[in-house]
C-alpha cells in the first residue's frame, strides 16, 4: 500500500512500454530532460561545424550534403529530432548504421512535411488523426497526398540522409556520459559497432524515476484519523515552488481541514461488487471500460475507393480510441484493486488547500472526489437515524442523481416515490435492470441512493443511514456576484432570492431555450443546424460559467467545437449567441469584472509588483503571482512534441494579474463559504467537493440553514475586502468607503431559513 512504490511501479511500466514501442523520449520527465539538455549542448557544436565547413578550403567534407537540409529545418529543431531519435532507441544495443539511419529518417520526414502546403498539414493535425502518434500521422499525410494529388511527399536523397545521420551521431558521441560504444567482432575481418546509453546515464535515469516517485507519490487514504494541523495546509500556486499564500493555525481554513480530516468512511461492498462485475464485461457499460478493446476496421475484397477511404478514416480513429481505452482500462483496474484492500476498514481522507483556499483530498488514486462510480462506493462509517421528518432528503438526493435537480423539492420526492417499485427491482438485480440505470444522469450514485431508500422502507423509521447526501450550489459564481452587486433580478435567476411561485429557477436552461427560440425564427445554415440539433442545458451551462470566472469569447468557441458533427459556421454562430446572451443576462457582473480587472492592473503597475494579495474571509492571505515568461516549444510540423520549457522573467505580467484576479478572488470566496459552513455546522460527518457539501440525511436541514448564514457572511467579508483593496462595486468610479455600500434586500437575511431554500439544493 506504499504510494511511492505504486508510483515507481507505474513509471517503470510506462518506461517499459516506451522501450517496446521506441517512444521513451517523450514518455517520462527524465527522458524529456535528456532531450532538452543534450539538444542544448549539441546546438552550438553543430553551429560551429557549419561555420567551419562553410569557410573550409579544399575538398568538401563528407557530411556537407546534410547542411542545406539542416538549415531548412532549423538547427535547434534538427538537433532535437536527432536527439529524440537517439534517446528513443538507446535503451538496447543498436548498430551505428541503424541509429544513423533512424536519425536521418526522422529529419527527412520533417523536411518533407515542411515542403507541403501548411494549410494541408494543419488540416491533418485537426482531423480524426490528431489522437494518433506522430509517425502514424506522417503515414496518413503521405497516403492523403498520394490519393488526392497522385504524388509522394518529398524525401531527402539517400546520400544526404546518411550524411545527416552520421553528422549528428558522430557529434553526439563526443558528449560526455551520453552514449557507450562497443565494438564486436562478427567475422575474422569484420567488426560491428554497437551503441547504447552510457551506464552513468542509465543510473541517473533510475535515480530520477525514484526521486519523482518520492516527490509525487500516489497518495492513498489513511487508516486512522489525521492529527490536527500545526502548519499551513496550503499548496503553492501552479508554476511556483513554494506557497506564497499564508494562513494561521486558528483560521477557519485550518479548522475546517481538521474537522474534515476526522471524518471516517467505509466502502459500500454491494456497490463495489456490482462495479467489479461490470468491469469484467467485454464492452463498455455505464462508462466503465470493458476488457475488449475497440475493434479495428478491416479492408474487404471488392471495396470501392470511397469505401476504402472510409475504412482508412475509421482505422485512424480506432488507433486513438484504443489509446484512450488502454488508459481508462488501466486506471479502472488499478483503482478497483486498491479499493479491494480497504474493504471492512475505516478510512480517513486528509485534505489540503490550493493557494486560494479551496479544499481537496490529498489522495489522488482513491477519494470521494472523482467519477460517478468512485463516489458511489463511499459511505460514512458513522450512521445517523432517519425518520419521517427527514426521509425526504433520501428521495431528493436520488432525484438529483437521476437528473431532476432543477425541479422543486416536492416534485422530486413525488417523482422518486413513483419510481419506488422500479428501484426495488433495481436493487434486487442491478444487472437485469441495467437499462433503467442508463436513464439516470449519475447511474452509480443513483443505485446507491436506491439501495438506501429500499433499506429504509423495509426497516422503517429509526433506520441507521450511512449514505452521504450532497447538496450543490445552483450556480455559485453567479450567486456570489448577484448578492455582492445587489442585482435583485440576477439573485432571483440564480436562486439567491425566492420567486413568487416558490420553485427554483434554472438560468442555464433559460439560456438554452432563448438560443433555441432565436434559431427557430432566424434564417441561415447555422441557425438551421441548431434547429435540428437544439442546444442542451450542459452546453449552455459550460458557456455561462465562463463569465463569472473570467472566460472570454474564444473559450466559448472551444466549447461549441466539441459538439459532435457541428459545422464550423454553426459552431461560430452558436458560441457568439450563447456568450453574448449570457453576458447580457449577467450584465452587472460583467461590468464589475471589467472594473476590477482594470483596477488591479493599474494598482500593480503603480507599485511595479509581480504579485497581488488580498485576505479571504476564511483567514487565508491569498497571493497570486504572474510574471512574463519566456516559452520555448520545439515540435515537428505535424505537431509532434519534442520538448518545451518556460522560464520566468523579472517583468510583471500586469494583464494576467488583472485577468486572473476575478476567478481567483471568486474561488477564495466560495472556499471561505464552505469552510465557514463546515466549522459552524453542528455535524460530525461532512465532506466537501468544490461548491457542494455532503452530510447525513438527518443533518441536511440544519446544514442548509447554516449555508444560508455562511453565504451572507462570505458576501459581507467580500464587500469589506473589495473596499479595502480600493476596487469599486456596482460600477462606480470612485472608491467607496466602508459603510456606504447599499445593504442587501431584507429578505436575503431571513433567519433561520437563509436566503433561499434552493441556494444549495
Amino acid at each position: 500500500m506504499d504510494g511511492q512504490q505504486i508510483k515507481l511501479s507505474r513509471l517503470l511500466a510506462i518506461q517499459e512500454r516506451g522501450i517496446e514501442h521506441n517512444a521513451i523520449a517523450l514518455a517520462l520527465p527524465p527522458y524529456r530532460k535528456i532531450v532538452r539538455t543534450v539538444t542544448s549542448a549539441l546546438v552550438p557544436i553543430i553551429y560551429e561545424y557549419i561555420e567551419m565547413a562553410q569557410s573550409k578550403r579544399g575538398r568538401p567534407g563528407k557530411n556537407l550534403a546534410a547542411l542545406p537540409y539542416i538549415k531548412s529545418i532549423g538547427v535547434e529543431k534538427a538537433c532535437a529530432l536527432a536527439v529524440s531519435s537517439l534517446v528513443n532507441n538507446f535503451a538496447r544495443p543498436i548498430t551505428y548504421q541503424s541509429m544513423a539511419s533512424k536519425i536521418g529518417q526522422a529529419i527527412s520526414y520533417e523536411w518533407g512535411i515542411l515542403q507541403e502546403d501548411p494549410a494541408l498539414v494543419e488540416r491533418i493535425n485537426k482531423s480524426i488523426h490528431r489522437g494518433s502518434v506522430t509517425s502514424r500521422r506522417y503515414v496518413y499525410l503521405a497516403q492523403y497526398i498520394k490519393k488526392k494529388y497522385d504524388r509522394n511527399i518529398p524525401y531527402i536523397p539517400a546520400l544526404a540522409r546518411h550524411c545527416i545521420g552520421d553528422l549528428f551521431l558522430s557529434h553526439a558521441l563526443q558528449i560526455k556520459n551520453l552514449l557507450k560504444v562497443q565494438s564486436i567482432k562478427r567475422t575474422k575481418h569484420k567488426r560491428q559497432t554497437l551503441i547504447t546509453a552510457d551506464p552513468v546515464l542509465i543510473e541517473w535515469i533510475q535515480d530520477e524515476l525514484r526521486t519523482d516517485s518520492i516527490e509525487n507519490p500516489q497518495h492513498l487514504p489513511h487508516l486512522s484519523p489525521i492529527p490536527t494541523h500545526h502548519t499551513t495546509v496550503l499548496k503553492p500556486q501552479r508554476g511556483r515552488h513554494m506557497p506564497e499564500s499564508t494562513t494561521t493555525p486558528d483560521s477557519l481554513l485550518v479548522k475546517a481541514a481538521d474537522k474534515l480530516n476526522t471524518v471516517g468512511y467505509k466502502i459500500n461492498t454491494q456497490q463495489l461488487q456490482f462495479i467489479r462485475e461490470l468491469s469484467m464485461r467485454g464492452d463498455e457499460t455505464l462508462g466503465l471500460a470493458g476488457h475488449r478493446q475497440p475493434d479495428m476496421p478491416q479492408y474487404l475484397e471488392g471495396m470501392t475507393a470511397e469505401q476504402i477511404q472510409q475504412v482508412r478514416a475509421a482505422k485512424a480513429k480506432c488507433y486513438a480510441d484504443r489509446a484512450m481505452w488502454r488508459a481508462k482500462r488501466t486506471n479502472l483496474l488499478t483503482q478497483l484493486g486498491l479499493l479491494q484492500q480497504y474493504i471492512n476498514k475505516e478510512i480517513y481522507f486528509e485534505v489540503e488547500a490550493d493557494f486560494r483556499g479551496r479544499l481537496y483530498p490529498t489522495a489522488n488514486s482513491l477519494s470521494y472526489q472523482g467519477p460517478d462510480w468512485m463516489r458511489s462506493v463511499w459511505s460514512f462509517s458513522e450512521g445517523k437515524e432517519i425518520n419521517a421528518e427527514n426521509e425526504r432528503w433520501l428521495f431528493i438526493h436520488a432525484a438529483n442523481c437521476y437528473g431532476l435537480s432543477r425541479l422543486s423539492y416536492e416534485s422530486r420526492v413525488v417523482h422518486m416515490r413513483r419510481l419506488y417499485h422500479q428501484m426495488c427491482a433495481l436493487v434486487d438485480d442491478p444487472a437485469a435492470e441495467i437499462e433503467f440505470l442508463y436513464t439516470a444522469k449519475e447511474p452509480f450514485r443513483f443505485l446507491a441512493a436506491a439501495r438506501e431508500i429500499v433499506q429504509y422502507k423495509q426497516h422503517g423509521p429509526g433506520y441507521l443511514s450511512h449514505l452521504p447526501i450532497f447538496i450543490d450550489a445552483s450556480s455559485q459564481g453567479i450567486q456570489i456576484y448577484a448578492a455582492l452587486l445587489n442585482d435583485r433580478e440576477l439573485m432571483e435567476a440564480s436562486n439567491v432570492l425566492p420567486i413568487e411561485s416558490g420553485d427554483p429557477r434554472d438560468i442555464y436552461q433559460e439560456l438554452a431555450d432563448t438560443i433555441n427560440e432565436e434559431a427557430r425564427v432566424e434564417s441561415g445554415s447555422a441557425a438551421a443546424w441548431v434547429r435540428q440539433n437544439p442546444v442542451d442545458r450542459k452546453t449552455a451551462k459550460r458557456i455561462t460559467m465562463l463569465i463569472p470566472y473570467g472566460g472570454k469569447l474564444h473559450s466559448a468557441y472551444k466549447v461549441t467545437q466539441e459538439i459532435p458533427h457541428i459545422p464550423s459556421v454553426a459552431s461560430v454562430w452558436l458560441a457568439k449567441r450563447l456568450y453574448d446572451t449570457a453576458a447580457d443576462m449577467l450584465n452587472s457582473l460583467v461590468k464589475f469584472q471589467d472594473t476590477a480587472e482594470e483596477t488591479v492592473s493599474r494598482q500593480t503597475r503603480e507599485t511595479d509588483k509581480h504579485s497581488y494579495t488580498w485576505c479571504a474571509p476564511s483567514g487565508v492571505q491569498v497571493t497570486q503571482t504572474y510574471k512574463k515568461q519566456k516559452i520555448v516549444r520545439i515540435q515537428t510540423a505535424i505537431k509532434g512534441h519534442l520538448y518545451s520549457y518556460r522560464s520566468d522573467t523579472d517583468k510583471p505580467n500586469y494583464t494576467k494579474l488583472g485577468a486572473a484576479f476575478v476567478p481567483n478572488f471568486t474561488h477564495s470566496i466560495d472556499a471561505s463559504l464552505l469552510c465557514h459552513a463546515v466549522v459552524y455546522s453542528d455535524c460530525v460527518s461532512l465532506c466537501t467537493i468544490h461548491d457542494s457539501i455532503g452530510m447525513h440525511a438527518a443533518d441536511v436541514d440544519k446544514v442548509q440553514r447554516q449555508l444560508g448564514l455562511s453565504f451572507t457572511w462570505a458576501i459581507d467579508g467580500m464587500r469589506a475586502e473589495l473596499m479595502q483593496l480600493g476596487i469599486p462595486i456596482n460600477g462606480t468610479k470612485e472608491i467607496q468607503e466602508r459603510g456606504q455600500v447599499p445593504p442587501y434586500p431584507a429578505d436575503v437575511y431571513s433567519i433561520p431559513r437563509g436566503p433561499n431554500s434552493y441556494l444549495f439544493s
